[in-house]
């Protein structure tokens, strides 16, 4: 199932699977209690996570601008983006990429 999810969001985060979880051929409540019980968080979870671990990346390894990333990764609202990241990091984006830019040095 992970594997049916990481295939979609490949090509991009804002891959419509998460909001029709038809797109496999399973009724949506069946498919998100399914996701809980073999992969052990909700569906929106596991996006968010994905998410979170592509922004940590692009921070890390790329030029890109803060709302760029957030584009990339499925989050139009800027704002939005920065709040779900600091709630999870305990870092504003910003701060993040600071702080990975001075382990370089």
């Amino acid at each position: 199932m992970k594997s049916i999810y990481r295939r979609h969001l490949a090509g991009g985060m804002n891959s419509p699977i998460y909001y029709q979880p038809s797109l496999v051929g399973i009724n949506d409540a069946y498919l998100r209690a399914l996701f809980k019980q073999e992969i052990g968080v909700s569906i929106k979870e596991y996006v968010i996570r994905i998410r979170m671990d592509k922004a940590l990346e692009l921070l890390k390894h790329s030029n890109y601008n803060i709302n760029e990333i957030a584009r990339m990764i499925g989050y139009p609202d800027y704002r939005l983006f920065v709040d779900v990241f600091k709630k999870r990091i305990g870092l504003s984006p910003s701060q993040y990429r600071k702080a990975s830019d001075q382990k370089k040095k």
